[in-house]
């Protein structure tokens, strides 16, 4: 919930995500998220702060030579993932697709056999 609030923030652009969900736990004193009021509610929220990784590796079951992935399994994770980060590398298990496409935020992929073996992208 929270890294994908801060991983939300980031492919948004904006400095955090409010997150109300926390309340009650130790994750906000270890890692000393601040609060701000909801201007709508009234209420205290946690400002969860923007992750950016440097670069995401993910894996999708069909790649293209446009930049296009296609995923089969859930997109919870690797949409936020990929719009943060900076360089995303997509790993394949199709043969002959090579990707580079300086348009997109794709840098690379690579084909290797069984690379998502026993995840829900088989």
């Amino acid at each position: 919930m929270t890294l994908v609030a801060g991983l939300r923030a980031a492919s948004y652009g904006i400095p955090f995500q409010p997150l109300a969900g926390v309340f009650g736990s130790d994750l906000a004193a270890a890692n000393q998220w601040k609060t701000v009021i909801d201007p709508y509610s009234g209420k205290e929220v946690y400002a969860i702060p923007a992750i950016r990784p440097d670069i995401a590796v993910i894996h999708a079951n069909e790649i293209d030579e446009l930049g296009n992935a296609r995923i089969y399994g859930t997109p919870f994770w690797d949409h936020p993932l990929t719009r943060a980060a900076k360089r995303v590398i997509v790993t394949d298990t199709l043969p002959d697709l090579w990707l580079y496409d300086s348009s997109t935020t794709t840098r690379g992929a690579c084909t290797y056999a069984n690379a998502a073996h026993t995840l829900t992208c088989n």
